[in-house]
């Protein structure tokens, strides 16, 4: 099987699992071999369950990244990328199928870098840049992951420092609002 055939198959299974996966639920762990979406230190502006944004479905266990407009957003791990523009809350985001039914999705980006509407990327590949598009209201990094549908708890992925106890948080509570809850360096 040739490897863009593979591709596809990856990302119509990982379409319709989104589709047509169970009722959402969490997962306990980052996703092994994931990745910070960065390189460098950043600021989060809002972790997982804050009140502001994160508290539904399929965003409560979101981090969002401060970071200076114009940023490299990179992939978290390989996969099959599909660029969407103009998404009412996300703006222009990325979504990436990876194996295992994982999908990363990066939302509020200004550009898609190097990246063609939909195509192959490699981990640590550009593919696109922060912005403040959609319903954001200042330029940052909305990130999370989804497993055949389910959300996925990103809070321990490597490089993340939380200044809150809330963090780890039970996955019952929210986190206060207000300041800065953590940073990454990645």
């Amino acid at each position: 099987m040739s490897r863009s055939s593979l591709a596809v198959r990856i990302l119509l299974i990982g379409m319709l699992l989104t589709a047509f996966g169970t009722m959402p639920r969490e997962t306990e762990a980052a996703p092994a071999g994931f990745r910070l979406p960065f390189s460098g230190f950043a600021y989060i502006s809002q972790g997982p369950r804050c009140t502001i944004s994160h508290w539904n479905y399929p965003d409560r266990e979101a981090i969002d990244f401060a970071l200076p407009e114009g940023h490299r957003i990179l992939a978290s791990a390989g996969g099959m990328a599909q660029s969407i523009s103009n998404d009412p809350v996300g703006g222009n985001m990325v979504k990436i199928y990876h194996s295992n039914g994982y999908v990363s999705v990066y939302a509020h980006l200004r550009d898609f870098g190097g990246l063609n509407y939909s195509g192959w990327v490699n981990q640590g590949q550009w593919i696109g840049s922060v912005g403040r598009t959609g319903r954001a209201q200042g330029a940052h990094l909305h990130f999370h992951v989804l497993q055949n549908g389910n959300m996925v708890r990103i809070h321990d992925l490597p490089g993340i420092t939380w200044y809150s106890s809330y963090y780890p948080a039970n996955p019952n509570s929210t986190c206060p609002i207000g300041g800065y809850d953590g940073h990454a360096n990645g």
